[in-house]
């Protein structure tokens, strides 16, 4: 399969090979990110590469972690978790909370500037100023939201891609020129109100 045929968000990932195979947690029942201490990464088709530290603890050299279809509510103690899990948590690239039971986007998120993938769709958000919060990840490139209340507000893509302008795609789709220029006349009647 040609980059080309891939999703953009994918293929730019999967361009670097030396991008190691994510970190899985998803389908694990888990209450708390924290939770993924205790558990098994699921296996995948490559094997994530760990390295002991000083305390003889195994981290993961990822920088994809999989979260999706638990019950996570919040990111409390995301920081300290990755840490655990993670050799560079801080170069953390792609992160996959999707079909959980997030209602906030959590500021802690902030803290990881290589970010440039964020799945969050299937969730409870329901305030469009909670996605304002993303603006600060300079490599953020592609984010999704569907499936969250937030998306029956009306003007919701527009909302997002006016306070992304950073964004390439949204909701696994490519964002246009022409969703562009709908955002941008979109946000100069919102601020006219």
């Amino acid at each position: 399969m040609s980059s080309r045929s891939k999703p953009l968000a994918l293929a730019a990932i999967q361009a670097n090979n030396d991008i190691p195979p994510p970190l899985d947690f998803s389908f694990k029942n888990l209450s708390g990110i924290q939770d993924a201490t205790d558990e098994e990464p699921r296996p995948g088709p490559l094997k994530s590469s760990k390295t002991n530290t000083d305390s003889g603890q195994l981290k993961s050299d990822a920088k994809i972690l999989r979260f999706c279809y638990n019950k996570i509510c919040d990111l409390q103690y995301f920081n300290s978790t990755l840490e655990q899990l993670l050799e560079k948590p801080f170069d953390l690239e792609w992160l996959d909370l999707s079909f959980n039971d997030i209602s906030t986007i959590d500021e802690v998120l902030l803290q990881y500037p290589k970010l440039k993938i964020l799945y969050l769709h299937g969730n409870q958000i329901d305030k469009l100023s909670e996605v304002d919060k993303l603006g600060a990840l300079p490599e953020l490139f592609s984010i999704t939201l569907h499936g969250n209340p937030i998306e029956d507000i009306p003007g919701y893509k527009q909302y997002v891609i006016s306070v992304l302008p950073q964004l390439k795609v949204f909701n696994t789709i490519t964002i246009t020129n022409q969703d562009r220029s709908d955002a941008s006349t979109w946000k100069r009647k919102f601020r006219k109100k």
